[in-house]
């Protein structure tokens, strides 16, 4: 469940503004997110107005903000200084990152300047002061409470990690290898025809070109090319969710993307998809040229020199769940 955040001042209608339905809604689709399927049920002695069960110990509302203060280094960073991201905000950037440490995340969650939850014992407009933390036994219950942990699970909404690259069962390489041409052009040309004619796999995306010129040998040429593709499985099923599918590459001592999609030493979005919600498994567009166009050749090499050039990845990739959420989770 997703809020438009409430002005809890201006409707201090305890039974609709801190229903902790909603609020547990909103917790089990996080825990489901995480492919955690042991639902919370609120107990009978939830009550939001209350801060502690007659025996002493927290309710709810603590054991809400300790789950999250548990779980938010699971959740990709979707939101800075409290404003959302936004779809494909990884493409281009240096790192794509989890949430890194409580404090960063609350701000990130809240809004610049605050870094932890909301606590007090006398009430803000008594000259109360903030002493922040979860809720303790003493503390005063008030809508900062529930704006806090709205607005932290407005944020848990993306997740993802490293994949492994996969052919998908496909001969996705060619390659070629000719040495000791007389000419730098008959060389290249060589190759040119053995790289045409070659079928082969390998294990990561990669476009890249070589040229040597022997004292002996006459010119040697090498072309390499591959694709490969992100399959992720047992993804979480109960309701939307948009992917994004991301490749990392950098250059092959000389810089050359060959006319690939893909950016020196940064992340690259290289498709995005919104499947049904029940498709636990995902395939994603080929990272690199299916169509094998040859990769822009390094110049004519000088003796005794050998030029490289191209890209390549030493990285897995990357994919990113953004859980539709707009007016709430979507089930359909």
């Amino acid at each position: 469940m997703a809020w438009t955040i409430t002005d809890w001042t201006a409707n201090p209608d305890w039974a609709q503004l801190a229903n902790i339905q909603d609020f547990v809604k909103a917790w089990n689709e996080r825990r489901l997110i995480l492919n955690d399927a042991s639902m919370i049920v609120p107990a009978a002695s939830w009550d939001v107005q209350a801060v502690t069960h007659s025996d002493g110990s927290a309710v709810g509302w603590y054991t809400i903000q300790n789950w999250i203060e548990d779980h938010y280094t699971s959740f990709v960073v979707s939101h800075a200084a409290g404003s959302p991201l936004g779809a494909n905000y990884y493409d281009g950037e240096a790192s794509i990152n989890k949430y890194a440490s409580f404090n960063a995340f609350m701000t990130a969650a809240l809004g610049a300047g605050r870094t932890d939850w909301r606590r007090y014992t006398t009430h803000p407009d008594e000259a109360g002061s903030d002493l922040g933390g979860k809720m303790q036994t003493g503390d005063i219950i008030g809508p900062w409470i529930f704006e806090d942990i709205q607005k932290a699970f407005n944020a848990l909404i993306w997740t993802g990690g490293s994949e492994t690259w996969d052919r998908n069962g496909e001969q996705n390489a060619k390659a070629a290898n000719k040495i000791d041409r007389p000419t730098w052009a008959d060389a290249k040309s060589d190759a040119e025809t053995e790289y045409n004619a070659d079928s082969r796999t390998a294990s990561t995306p990669r476009a890249t070109s070589y040229g040597h010129q022997f004292v002996d040998f006459g010119f040697g040429a090498i072309l390499d090319r591959a694709y490969m593709y992100l399959s992720p499985s047992g993804q979480p099923t109960f309701c939307r969710r948009a992917a994004e599918f991301y490749v990392k590459a950098t250059k092959w001592v000389v810089w050359d993307a060959s006319g690939d999609d893909v950016l020196e030493d940064l992340w690259s979005l290289f498709d995005e998809q919104d499947p049904s919600p029940d498709a636990a498994s995902f395939l994603s567009a080929a990272a690199g040229d299916t169509g094998f166009s040859v990769p822009n050749w390094v110049p004519e090499p000088a003796l005794g020199e050998t030029l490289y050039r191209g890209w390549l990845t030493s990285s897995n990739g990357y994919m990113i769940l953004r859980w539709e959420i707009t007016d709430g989770f979507e089930y359909s």
